[in-house]
């Protein structure tokens, strides 16, 4: 369903607003986990399963991007992000009640259904921003995307760590960060309300029902994605040649060649089934490859955001509330380059895959480097050198983070292209699940290849803080020393996958010009046709006449489009307002 609904001046900023507020606090939920988690793991005596906090959400994430995008299609933006946002209220209200119920198990749902909808408001967001903007306005307002990114990231990492320093029993600690979240969920739920306005109204030959959506899609992706991550996960609980672990891997095989076999034929369409991914985007090289890099980014992401600041707790023993405050510069770093890389990419030549090609090479380029030394980090690295690598992967995650969505949307039809930019949404959070999962299982091998046989009850303890008061120094040490090689080795799990990015930039030749879109030149999407209505700008004779009612005057969003177009050009635009 086409929702293109075009908005300027005050009713555009206080939509983009609205919606930025509600990506930073599904993105402060994100943080606040690698800090709350050694406190929710003391206080519901879940050490050894902690890490099923981070996995569950970001899984759940998954999910619920794939879903929530799709029904959005159907059901419209707003109202599905009024159901997300709804989710992470319950999410978070039932992640604070564990803390008095003692159940980890309890915890662990919960944190799902928050992760459900982070991932799901974060897709939301990235669509229905650009369902109010023409073309020319998108780089610009996804750098406000990158902004929302950074400031929620800072204050989950920040917050989280502050409620972490009080008594982990007391129900003013950890548990008081899912009702700051539920607080600032409320609010945006309030803004989005009175700020967003509703979907266009659908004809009556645009209606779906039930019929239309892909249940089969549904199941088998969902049995494709949760029983591998589990395996991966748990495999060095159940045991690897386990029947527990080869039953989860044949269950996500065959759930993976039944999605793909649905998904690529589409054996349902005749009966009007819309696939909840359409594989023909695949069909595309710059497709395929910007997906592929999203998955890359995702991975490299998820590790360096949860476990840098284990690192900097455990290994350098600074407190809570010191290493997050020295995250600051890798945040810092990625909210300005985010803002700064669209602004860039507009300046440069040639078309939009051409544009991101740059960038991105930068970025992954700048990003790998930093990890693979990160990667060999050891206990008495100066933290100056670490706020440079800091700042090196915030100038990579910045480069490639937001501008891959303008890429994409440059290659699709526009009945296409929410399901393009929820695809490219999917597959990050895919890359963060695969990501833990496969970094938890490295992290505990590394850590029983290091821990004598008597510490090897320590090994699942990847998250958790240890009590060292009964340990003797030599104990202590090598302790530490699993704790290094087990973050050295997810870190270089994530430098892998950025190396991957970079490799992959050079494939990526395929430009918009070339591109057979079967027709679409000569009958341009509607929201370009959108774009040249509210220019003002006259169709060439060459285009395709229908709708030649279109009115011919000074756009609505001339005040907008006159603005400084520098990385600052919001201030610019509130101030105006």
């Amino acid at each position: 369903m086409d929702q293109t609904q075009l908005l300027s001046g005050r009713s555009l900023l206080l939509a983009v607003i609205a919606l930025n507020l509600a990506n930073a606090i599904a993105f402060a939920d994100i943080t606040s986990i690698s800090s709350v988690s050694a406190a929710a793991a003391k206080d519901l005596k879940a050490e050894a399963t902690i890490n099923w906090a981070t996995t569950s959400a970001l899984v759940a994430a998954t999910i619920g991007q794939c879903l929530f995008g799709y029904l959005s299609d159907i059901f419209g933006r707003r109202p599905m992000l009024y159901t997300a946002l709804v989710l992470y209220i319950v999410g978070c209200l039932g992640c604070g009640v564990s803390h008095f119920s003692g159940s980890a198990a309890f915890f662990y749902v919960c944190r799902a259904i928050t992760g459900c909808a982070v991932g799901s408001i974060s897709n939301l967001v990235n669509i229905a921003q650009n369902d109010f903007l023409t073309s020319e306005q998108r780089g610009r307002y996804q750098a406000v995307q990158g902004v929302s990114v950074a400031i929620g990231s800072l204050l989950g990492l920040l917050t989280g760590a502050a409620f972490s320093l009080r008594n982990p029993q007391s129900w003013t600690g950890w548990a008081m960060q899912y009702l700051l979240q539920v607080i600032l969920a409320t609010t945006a739920l309030a803004l989005i309300r009175s700020c967003v306005p509703p979907p266009p109204a659908r004809s009556s030959t645009g209606r779906t029902n039930l019929q239309t959506i892909d249940w089969a899609g549904m199941l088998f992706g969902t049995g494709a994605i949760v029983p591998a991550l589990i395996g991966a996960t748990e495999g060095n609980r159940f045991g690897w040649i386990s029947m527990q672990t080869i039953a989860l891997f044949v269950c996500s095989a065959i759930c993976s060649i039944l999605f793909f076999c649905f998904g690529y034929w589409e054996p349902l369409k005749r009966y009007g089934t819309r696939p909840i991914v359409p594989f023909h985007l695949f069909r595309r090289r710059a497709i395929s490859i910007i997906l592929l890099q999203c998955l890359c980014s995702g991975m490299a992401y998820y590790t360096f955001i949860v476990h840098m600041p284990q690192y900097l707790e455990t290994i350098r023993k600074q407190p809570k509330l010191t290493a997050a405050l020295l995250m600051i510069p890798y945040i810092a770093t990625h909210g300005i380059w985010s803002s700064a890389s669209p602004w860039l990419m507009e300046r440069l030549p040639g078309s939009a895959v051409q544009k991101y090609k740059c960038v991105a090479l930068f970025g992954f380029t700048l990003w790998s480097i930093a990890m693979l030394v990160l990667s060999n980090l050891h206990r008495a690295a100066p933290i100056a050198c670490l706020v440079v690598f800091e700042i090196m992967v915030g100038l990579g995650m910045g480069s490639v983070f937001q501008i891959s969505v303008n890429a994409i949307r440059s290659q699709v039809r526009a009945k296409d292209q929410a399901a393009a930019t929820s695809a490219r949404n999917v597959v990050r959070y895919l890359g963060g699940a695969i990501a833990t999962a496969i970094g938890t299982m490295l992290s505990k091998v590394q850590r029983a290849r290091v821990l004598p046989e008597h510490l090897h009850s320590y090994v699942d303890q990847t998250f958790a803080q240890v009590d060292t008061t009964t340990l003797s120094a030599k104990d202590i040490a090598f302790l530490d020393r699993a704790h290094l090689a087990g973050t050295n080795g997810v870190l270089l799990l994530g430098g892998v996958a950025v190396a991957v990015g970079v490799v992959s930039c050079f494939f990526l030749w395929e430009t918009a010009a070339s591109v057979d879109f079967g027709g679409i030149e000569s009958e341009p999407p509607r929201i370009d046709w959108a774009h040249d209505i509210e220019m003002g700008t006259p169709r060439s004779a060459s285009v395709s006449t229908e709708d030649t009612r279109a009115p011919k005057q000074a756009s609505p969003n001339a005040s907008i489009r006159s603005l400084p177009r520098g990385p600052f050009w919001l201030l610019f635009a509130v101030r105006g307002h």
